[in-house]
């Protein structure tokens, strides 16, 4: 008699339990290497990446567009004429 509301119990508790925590993430937090800070941490990685030169704020030196073919993002590294000497730029100029 209790079996089945105790079989029924068992199989619908792993419905309400949770795996694991939600992450969110969040591109502001600062990330240093022995104390430099590193202002592309959260680039990303790069699968198979195209690599094409071209002035993209057309302020006569030449950018870096890289295009990841497995997922279709672009990432644009703008060249500021000093050192270091690439910028990690938002997609939308």
């Amino acid at each position: 008699m209790i079996a089945k509301p105790l079989l029924l119990l068992l199989c619908v508790a792993p419905l309400y339990s949770l795996a694991q925590a939600d992450l969110t993430f969040n591109p502001t937090v600062p990330v240093q290497r022995a104390g430099v800070p590193m202002p592309m941490a959260w680039a990303g990685g790069l699968n198979f990446p195209q690599v094409s030169t071209i002035d993209l704020d057309q302020d006569g030196l030449l950018d870096i567009l890289l295009l990841d073919r497995s997922g279709d993002k672009p990432i644009f590294l703008l060249n500021t004429g000093t050192r270091p000497g690439h910028l990690h730029a938002h997609p939308y100029l």
